[in-house]
């Protein structure tokens, strides 16, 4: 097939490839319509899991559409990713990685945090558990695919740009672990670069 976006062959590199592109879109119009709706939230100094926390105005609908309905793409695209990477055992563990990312986000929609993300409950501590899970997985994810594709046409330079959004993550969690005025920016540079990172593989997939 030609023209100006070709489109691959492969039915399960083209699902994945609209679930890396289409997940992260959705995730950020859930964080941002919630973030507005509800009254007295600041996107600067609090958490995105805050919009789902237990009592939240908006709770069930940003947990089902947020890191629910994300989490379930995030193991569509792990599919079609891993097809993509053609196989063997490091695009297995990258792929693998990322559906436990997947899974990881579902359960944190699963069991919210506490108000104000100050863990209380079991349930509470853990959706600050299993917020580890995604943020680890995708960034050992993102340096698997990175060394799997460093000397691969198909992919130019995803090597660079891979080692670009893991260097930027590692950064921003930094900081944001670190308990600063502005932790709601700090969590939203992190999220945001390993999305961006999903996103840029889905349109890459696509084109293959």
């Amino acid at each position: 097939m030609t023209g100006i976006l070709p489109r691959t062959r492969d039915p399960l590199v083209r699902i994945g490839a609209l679930a890396a592109i289409g997940g992260p879109l959705l995730y950020a119009a859930v964080v941002g319509v919630t973030g507005y709706l509800t009254p007295g939230y600041d996107p600067l100094t609090q958490w995105i899991s805050e919009l789902g926390a237990t009592g939240a105005l908006y709770a069930d609908l940003f947990n089902v559409l947020g890191p629910g309905i994300f989490g379930l793409l995030s193991v569509v695209f792990a599919a079609g990713f891993w097809r993509a990477l053609k196989g063997g055992p490091l695009a297995f563990a990258a792929a693998a990685l990322v559906t436990i990312a997947g899974i990881a986000g579902i359960l944190e929609g699963v069991f919210p945090c506490d108000p104000g993300c100050i863990p209380v409950t079991m349930t509470g501590s853990l959706h600050l558990t299993l917020g580890l899970v995604p943020l680890l997985g995708m960034l050992a994810a993102m340096e698997i695919f990175a060394f799997i594709v460093r000397k691969d046409p198909g992919w130019p330079r995803f090597f660079a740009f891979s080692h670009i959004m893991v260097t930027l993550t590692i950064i921003f969690a930094l900081a944001f672990s670190s308990g600063a005025l502005f932790d709601g920016l700090y969590q939203r540079v992190m999220i945001g670069a390993i999305l961006v990172w999903v996103m840029a593989v889905g349109v890459r997939m696509w084109r293959l």
